[in-house]
């Protein structure tokens, strides 16, 4: 799938080995580091991470958050994967906030290819283009049913790239107690779109 861009893709397997071998017994080894709070967010390609480390890992964090992730890669491999997922051993809950925006969520046709992109490229945005608009609810679900505590949360108006700030605003939430341990929402109260920011952050799942 990156053949069109000169570099090699995958490797999320070896990445996530050493999230969990190396970076994270290297920082508990610094600073005090709760479990119960470890949370794991990514955008794009980065929340098909997440969403590939739950459904290995689904309880060495506790949090995952997929911000607009890549669902078409590989011909949509980690749907596939995930059309029935193992189910989630108890003990400790884990949670999925799976978030997508306006390219997503259908507000308006997606554009024709420009004029002049390579034969690859077009490849590429016609795969991205064959995952139904619905398959982020529809995970959800499935996800839900396996014993995540798992929610969509959606972004009107927000298209791709400016959802990554978006979406850590609100995983800033989702990892702490409220705003204000936080430290963010007197900062945020500034004009309509940082309301509507705090407004979702207030969701009741995030602090329920």
């Amino acid at each position: 799938d990156e053949g069109d861009r000169g570099r090699p893709g995958g490797g999320a397997d070896p990445f996530l080995d050493f999230i969990v071998t190396q970076a994270v017994p290297a920082l508990a080894a610094r600073v005090p580091l709760d479990p119960r709070r470890r949370t794991l967010w990514g955008h794009s390609y980065g929340g098909l991470f997440a969403l590939h480390a739950l459904l290995r890992r689904p309880q060495f964090f506790s949090r995952y958050a997929a911000a607009d992730p890549s669902l078409w890669w590989e011909g949509a491999l980690t749907l596939r994967a995930a059309e029935a997922p193992a189910p989630v051993a108890g003990g400790r809950e884990t949670t999925l906030l799976l978030m997508q925006g306006a390219s997503v969520e259908g507000e308006r046709p997606p554009p024709p290819p420009p004029a002049g992109v390579g034969a690859a490229r077009a490849e590429r945005l016609r795969r991205q283009r064959a995952v139904p608009p619905q398959a982020g609810r529809d995970l959800v679900g499935r996800l839900g049913r396996a014993g995540v505590r798992a929610e969509y949360l959606a972004f009107p108006g927000i298209p791709h790239g400016p959802l990554l700030a978006a979406s850590l605003l609100v995983v800033i939430g989702l990892a702490t107690p409220s705003p204000t341990v936080a430290g963010m929402e007197s900062r945020l109260i500034r004009g309509a779109r940082a309301q509507g920011i705090v407004r979702v952050t207030r969701h009741p799942f995030l602090w329920g």
